[in-house]
């Protein structure tokens, strides 16, 4: 690490809250990522054997992972499912779905993910400033005086992120016009009140939104772009940055990102339950994604009709410490003055 570097860090993190000592019991976050990863083990009890990994801490994941490394055979060909995690303490290993992290260009080799199906059972801190990921129980964790006193304040997750899935929006919330009906709800992941050049929007949080390449990406739909650029031209074609084409859920179906950037004087802007900005950030890189039609079942707010966007991980990293608080509906930020 260099010099530079290290300044930079400590200049960065010099203005952040304090951080409180109720955040619970801890374990390392890795330090070479930039998105928070935690080495955890895990359970095959029918077979009596044991792996461990870097699993990724994702908020914009309704579900766990695991990577088809992971798999064990036992003597007679079969291939049990984990059955214990230890993830702070031993616990059931979660639902899940298997997947395939090999051709990921990580610092890490990534052995799953742990999905809000987890993060929704207690308060957890994602800790950069210390390099930590905190565990409290809603009974013993930090009250709101005690945060608002360490210097955070609370943003609004209501019907987005929470510990009862009953409280979850329906998605016509979010898509008045979505076809499936097997789809009741938004995606349990914490959404937050945003303003993009004054113009009010929701913001989703997604840790696992690795945005090395351009730091503090911000995904956006149409809604927003619209919404912003009604009154004015705020966003703003990033030249430099090329088009790209992804692909979709949808075989021959790949959604086109556009590349924007704020004009002067225009920010991004975190909105607390009290209306106050927590902070503002004018060097966010937007990138629109253009969903097709036959694409739209795939979700993500892409498909969303309100104005919405997703942010990377780079955001948590400079906020240094942020609290999840799914039984009261609020994730906390370090206020920066």
């Amino acid at each position: 690490m260099s010099f530079e570097f290290l300044l930079l860090l400590l200049f960065s993190f010099s203005a952040h809250a304090q951080t409180p000592a109720c955040l619970g019991t801890s374990i390392e976050l890795n330090s070479q990522t930039n998105n928070p990863f935690v080495d955890l083990s895990f359970e095959y009890s029918s077979l009596h054997q044991m792996r461990r990994g870097w699993f990724l801490i994702d908020t914009g994941s309704n579900i766990s992972h695991l990577d088809y490394s992971a798999a064990v055979t036992g003597e007679h060909g079969e291939t049990p499912d984990p059955t214990e995690l230890n993830f702070f303490r031993k616990i059931p290993f979660p639902d899940f779905h298997w997947n395939d992290y090999s051709d990921f260009d990580l610092p890490v080799t990534e052995m799953g993910i742990i999905g809000t199906n987890v993060l929704s059972e207690n308060v957890y801190t994602i800790d950069f400033k210390n390099r930590k990921f905190h565990q409290s129980s809603f009974d013993e964790t930090c009250t709101p005086g005690e945060l608002e006193a360490a210097g955070f304040l609370p943003l609004s997750t209501e019907g987005y992120f929470t510990s009862d899935e009953n409280k979850l929006f329906p998605l016509e919330h979010v898509v008045p016009s979505d076809p499936n009906p097997l789809r009741r709800t938004v995606p349990d992941s914490p959404v937050v009140p945003i303003q993009v050049a004054s113009v009010p929007a929701v913001a989703m949080i997604d840790s696992g939104f690795d945005d090395r390449v351009y730091t503090h990406s911000v995904n956006i739909n149409l809604a927003l772009l619209n919404a912003v650029n009604q009154d004015g031209l705020h966003l703003v074609r990033a030249r430099k940055i090329p088009v790209i084409h992804l692909e979709t859920c949808v075989s021959d179906a790949n959604e086109t990102v556009t590349a924007y950037k704020l004009q002067k004087g225009d920010a991004l802007e975190w909105i607390s339950t009290s209306g106050v900005p927590v902070r503002s950030d004018q060097d966010a890189i937007f990138f629109l994604k253009e969903v097709p039609e036959e694409a739209m079942i795939c979700g993500g707010i892409g498909t969303w009709e309100i104005p919405a966007a997703q942010v990377g991980a780079s955001f948590l990293r400079d906020m240094g410490t942020v609290i999840f608080n799914p039984e009261t509906q609020r994730v906390w930020m370090p206020k920066i003055h």
